[in-house]
């Protein structure tokens, strides 16, 4: 049976009906959605949190997808890596996915999404964006993906468009009138971050009535940088150059 959101929040209700969990103010991983104006937020480890993995947050099922103002959510994961509680090896990253987003409500819907995680353990010069997903009977619609980093380490996700720090890239895709779609990025961008810092992940798209959004995948990716290995290549040479002025000298 669908799983249809129902814990009305008053108190922010000037935002739209509001359902799932209220973030903190500070947490390490949240998800917040404005669905033609209402809000869904779910925080890792509240009870809308269907994962029960630390540094993972999933939001409905296959079986019993979340249903927010006519719009069914089957499956959608985030994960955050590299942060406490879910270190990783190597790679601080912030995944988010979706296997199907599928307008049932009847109407158009304009939906925007943030996702955010905060207390980055590592941090290294250079991010790699990627992002990916299909459109079905969704013609002349688009969909705007966007990655942000922030040194300061504010927690992002806490509003459907709360997305603080430096803007790494962002790219917008149409579909074309009368035909389904897929899209895909692959990017790079360079960074300059220490820790504890923040990622957030933002996707903005219009849903047609019984339009849906298939398999979306977005990823921000931070490899870590090595300075034993640096400090090993940085030797090497040395030692090559000195190896060459012994040569020249004999």
């Amino acid at each position: 049976m669908p799983r249809q959101s129902a814990a009305l929040l008053p108190a922010l209700a000037v935002a739209g009906a509001v359902f799932g969990a209220v973030p903190s103010a500070q947490a390490d991983l949240i998800l917040t959605a404005n669905v033609g104006g209402t809000v869904f937020s779910c925080a890792d480890q509240a009870l809308c949190d269907t994962n029960g993995a630390v540094g993972v947050l999933g939001i409905g099922t296959t079986s019993t997808p979340e249903i927010i103002n006519g719009v069914s959510v089957f499956g959608s994961i985030s994960t955050a890596t590299g942060v406490p509680g879910n270190p990783g090896s190597g790679t601080d990253s912030l995944n988010s996915s979706s296997l199907q987003v599928i307008n049932n409500s009847g109407a158009s819907q304009t939906i925007n999404v943030s996702v955010g995680a905060t207390d980055y353990l590592n941090g290294g010069p250079l991010a790699f964006l990627s992002g990916s997903g299909t459109m079905e009977n969704n013609a002349g619609e688009s969909i705007t993906l966007s990655y942000y980093a922030d040194d300061a380490n504010n927690q992002g996700g806490q509003t459907p468009n709360d997305r603080p720090g430096t803007l790494l890239f962002t790219d917008t895709f149409s579909a074309p009138t009368g035909a389904p779609f897929s899209f895909s990025l692959n990017q790079s961008a360079a960074t300059s971050l220490t820790s504890p810092y923040s990622m957030t992940l933002g996707f903005d798209f219009t849903l047609d009535p019984g339009g849906q959004l298939l398999s979306r995948g977005q990823a921000l990716t931070i490899p870590v940088s090595e300075p034993a290995s640096l400090a090993l290549l940085g030797a090497g040479l040395l030692g090559l150059g000195l190896a060459c002025r012994r040569k020249m000298a004999a």
